[in-house]
């Protein structure tokens, strides 16, 4: 672990960077065009020749920027420094754009790097429409050829959807249910007909897992579905990806469910 000054001096540079929107833009800038003069800064920043002069200076004095006659350049250090920060920047939107969706998850259920999420598309329940989430999943399965689910739960809409799927259109599915969920679709008598014709396709493969499943996982066609829910069980938010990265997860994810869980009677 890092001393406290040295925990004291990444704070200090973090704040002399972040004080100013216009010296992460240099750097910026710098880093694009390898080299620029102070009139290039001043033409891409917008700002008064003496702003741009006055954070240049404070950048060459920190040690991040060099000055020569053909004008100023990043070193070694600022290099380093401005993508460190720039990776930095870029994780911290990604988190507060999908923050309607981390915070229903377990963090300590949940091993992606959320970086790999940064162009993921999400669905979110509101007060006017609560039922984003599910929608847009029974959405995805309309149209899918082959499906895989992880749920704690299953609504009728998506549990329907999933079996003319495969009936009427020739489709493929496996879906992995906790064993509270399966008992109680099994105790709910509108479910009944439902399921059996469920248990009577071999299209549609059930396996029973015995335990808790910590958030909803669909892979579904060329698209990873990942869904949360609050206290109560009702889905809040759904995040949907074709990223390589997410996908790789995804199945990895997907096998230690279906590896220890019981094929369905």
């Amino acid at each position: 672990m890092p001393d406290e000054s040295s925990v004291s001096g990444v704070f200090e540079a973090i704040d002399f960077l972040t004080r100013s929107q216009n010296r992460a833009r240099i750097l910026e800038l710098l880093d694009d065009r390898e080299c620029c003069r102070r009139r290039d800064c001043e033409e891409h920043l917008g700002v008064s020749r003496t702003t741009v002069q006055r954070n240049l200076d404070a950048l060459v004095e920190q040690g991040w920027v060099r000055e020569h006659n053909d004008g100023y350049e990043l070193n070694a250090s600022g290099q380093r420094l401005y993508e460190t920060f720039s990776e930095f920047a870029d994780s911290v939107e990604t988190i507060e754009r999908l923050q309607p969706f981390l915070r229903w998850l377990p963090p300590d259920e949940f091993d992606l790097d959320i970086a790999h999420l940064a162009d993921a598309e999400m669905t979110v329940a509101s007060s006017n429409n609560p039922y984003a989430p599910v929608n847009r999943h029974v959405d995805a399965l309309q149209s899918a050829d082959e499906f895989r689910i992880c749920t704690s739960v299953i609504g009728r809409d998506a549990m329907e959807q999933s079996w003319r799927r495969v009936v009427d259109d020739g489709g493929k599915g496996e879906v992995v249910v906790t064993a509270s969920a399966l008992s109680s679709i099994q105790e709910d008598s509108t479910y009944s007909e439902l399921f059996e014709n469920i248990r009577g396709t071999s299209a549609l493969s059930v396996y029973v897992y015995d335990g808790e499943i910590p958030f909803y996982l669909g892979l579904i066609d060329d698209i990873v579905q990942i869904g949360v829910e609050d206290a109560e069980q009702i889905p809040r938010a759904l995040v949907e990806s074709e990223s390589q990265s997410v996908r790789e997860w995804a199945e990895q994810r997907y096998s230690q469910f279906k590896q220890v869980a019981e094929p369905l009677q």
